[in-house]
């Protein structure tokens, strides 16, 4: 599922939008009713010109460095896909050497341009540790991504005295009108929703008994229109970054670092009939799947 839509769970109201399409066919699979409503939206940014930029600049970075599935498409729509193309070729010829966050990210890339590395986790510091392990001298990075991006890689990466050249391609926002999900997240559950993840109910019905949130800008987004999500509703966050993010406004998420969809679902239905559909603060990790 791509961080770009978010959308609550009733089962697991998961976050819509094309990339997410895994993450529904896998809560579907154990037994959720997954529901798709966009919370963000995600455009390429205003300014092409820091994007054309750095496309000039392939031919001598050593190493170009994608953090996000959505880079490449925000970066084509800016430059353009032809030429952004012929770009990526021309610079592989001369030894440009590509790193990505996942596998996801990595697939993102138009087809014939080779990946050297996908990190060993799907975040931004095992990215940068594997980085650092695989050139452990100096080199020059380029990092296009989000207009909202952490500073972790590039900080990193100039601590250890790498040149980076980044630039924003694409940048993420609310929605302008409410979630048509947003009463129901801060609500919480209803008093008629079954405890079994094997019978859990509609929006319409019986409430949503959980969100599933992979990126901070989702929890930023659904912060803005729920507020703070209702009592009984389990917040699932994916990854450390939207973990901790969760956790700074005061949420005690179930924290999941294996980004897999299938996983990511099992567990979430475990965790919701371990805990009778109600939150607790236990990593649900460790919990067994669907029996």
């Amino acid at each position: 599922m791509r961080p770009d839509e978010v959308g609550p769970a009733a089962g697991s109201r998961e976050r819509p939008g094309s990339g997410n399409a895994r993450d529904s066919a896998a809560l579907a699979a154990v037994g959720l009713e997954p529901v798709v409503d966009p919370y963000l939206q995600v455009s390429p940014v205003a300014d092409p010109e820091p994007a054309r930029r750095l496309a000039a600049r392939l031919p001598v970075a050593g190493w170009l460095v994608l953090s996000s599935a959505r880079t490449i498409p925000a970066w084509e729509a800016l430059v353009g896909a032809d030429a952004l193309g012929e770009a990526l070729v021309a610079a592989g010829r001369v030894g440009l050497t590509v790193a990505a966050v996942g596998p996801v990210t990595a697939a993102s890339l138009p087809e014939g341009i080779p990946v050297d590395l996908i990190a060993h986790r799907p975040h931004a510091q095992a990215l940068l540790a594997d980085l650092l392990a695989v050139q452990p001298t100096p080199s020059r990075a380029l990092l296009p991504g989000s207009a909202a991006a952490r500073p972790t890689l590039a900080d990193g990466l100039r601590a250890a005295g790498w040149q980076v050249e980044a630039a924003a391609v694409y940048d993420t926002q609310p929605v302008t009108a409410t979630p048509a999900t947003a009463a129901a997240v801060a609500a919480g559950r209803s008093a008629g929703s079954a405890g079994s993840a094997d019978s859990l109910g509609s929006v319409g019905s019986q409430g949503i008994d959980a969100v599933l949130l992979r990126s901070p800008s989702a929890v930023a987004a659904v912060a803005r229109y729920a507020v703070r999500p209702g009592s009984g509703l389990v917040v699932a966050t994916v990854g450390p970054t939207t973990t901790a993010a969760a956790r700074a406004r005061g949420w005690r998420p179930l924290s999941f670092p294996d980004p897999d969809p299938e996983r990511v679902a099992e567990r979430l239905a475990a965790a919701l009939a371990q805990a009778g559909g109600r939150h607790t603060d236990e990593d649900p990790t460790t919990s067994r799947g669907p029996q």
